[in-house]
């Protein structure tokens, strides 16, 4: 993935509450990440909660898609920002193959990095 601009991703967090980005997950196939709230992020840790998952490996999956859910507005051409994140958008999610999911979230970890370095010391501090 290419770097953000940061003045860009600053704006966006600013002034729109949140940044969205079209991202390439393969030559066909396009995801639209978004940067999550500090409420949605509490949301969920509450549902992740509530789901009790049982082992460290389940915990890492329902955390991965919980946050897939509430990141991913647009997939493969279909729009998912109507759907609720949680159960709606989270059971999309979780009737794709698990490598499918395993690109989807390498890809958004990517994202959630490129809009860290966007928001580096640095760049702030020039905004």
């Amino acid at each position: 993935m290419e770097a953000l601009d940061p003045t860009e991703v600053i704006d966006a967090l600013m002034f729109e509450g949140t940044y969205v980005k079209e991202i390439e997950i393969t030559p066909k196939t396009k995801a639209e990440f978004r940067v999550r709230s500090a409420k949605e992020v509490n949301e969920i840790n509450r549902t992740l909660g509530s789901i009790n998952p049982e082992t460290s490996l389940q915990m890492s999956t329902e955390l991965g898609l919980l946050t897939l859910a509430y990141a991913c507005t647009l997939f493969d051409g279909k729009d998912l920002s109507a759907m609720n994140p949680y159960p709606e958008r989270y059971n999309f999610f979780s009737n794709y193959p698990a490598p499918v999911v395993s690109i989807l979230l390498r890809k958004l970890t990517e994202f959630d990095t490129e809009v860290e370095k966007a928001l580096g010391q640095d760049n702030v501090e020039n905004f």
